[in-house]
């Protein structure tokens, strides 16, 4: 990772309670968040639904990132998709997150 970059390592499971709608497995995916920096996360789909969310590293600012993780996480796992509304003064953070896991879906 280069010099200045942040690493996250967060794991965030929920139970889904819509119905299913991708295909069981682990996917991996990229977004760009913050000043274009990558956020890279894993999404476990079990039964059909979205179960965890792990972030596996992230280039944003740890103050933005951290504000966004867990009410974007949350949302996504709750709504079954990764279109869900911005963290308010996290927007790109927020964005990296959704877009990344949005990249691992696209591959479910």
């Amino acid at each position: 990772m280069p010099a200045g970059c942040c690493a996250f390592f967060y794991v965030h499971t929920l139970s889904a309670q819509s119905s299913g709608r991708y295909k069981d497995g682990t996917y991996h995916g990229l977004g760009a968040g913050f000043r274009g920096g990558t956020t890279t996360v894993t999404v476990e789909v079990s039964g059909g639904k979205i179960t965890a969310i792990q972030v596996d590293s992230s280039e944003d600012a740890p103050s933005f990132f951290n504000a966004a993780y867990t009410m974007v996480s949350n949302e996504i796992i709750s709504s079954q998709t990764a279109e869900v509304d911005a963290v308010s003064g996290a927007t790109y953070s927020s964005g990296g997150i959704m877009d990344a896991v949005s990249n691992a879906l696209a591959q479910a």
